[in-house]
């Protein structure tokens, strides 16, 4: 049987979330409402769908389609996926979703690192810039 895409969407709310919009829309980082409208007929935008496909592991030819199996791998992301959602936390889940959170933050401290380097250049800019208002106001 044919399903559309905001069955699927639906099938992905029972299964992983245990029919909850809001563990689904918490997980890919949307809205509760925004969930409940694509199980009702409402087209999801790309980035939506991006964020099935990437966040819950999901295969984007059955997403699209409703060809293949819902998850890329019965063993992959997405079953780790829905233990998390659901709970369900074995070491190797775990594991792998803790070394995604450490990337994470190494790359977003290196862009504090960034920014505090830049802001440092900045105040030193804005110091020698009123040195110069001082010295020109000092001369009129």
């Amino acid at each position: 049987m044919d399903t559309t895409i905001n069955e699927r969407i639906a099938q992905i709310v029972t299964q992983l979330g245990n029919g909850k919009n809001t563990v689904i829309a918490s997980f890919i980082g949307v809205s509760e409402g925004n969930i409940r409208g694509y199980v009702k007929g409402v087209m999801p935008k790309q980035d939506v769908l991006e964020k099935i496909v990437t966040k819950l592991d999901i295969n984007p030819e059955w997403l699209l389609t409703g060809r293949g199996e819902m998850l890329k791998s019965q063993s992959g992301m997405g079953e780790s996926a829905s233990n998390v959602i659901q709970g369900n936390h074995n070491s190797n889940n775990v594991q792998h979703i803790a070394e995604g959170d450490r990337r994470e933050v190494d790359h977003l401290k290196e862009i504090i690192r960034m920014k505090d380097a830049l802001l440092k250049c900045k105040e030193s800019e804005n110091e020698l810039l009123r040195a110069i208002i001082k010295k020109k106001e000092g001369h009129e």
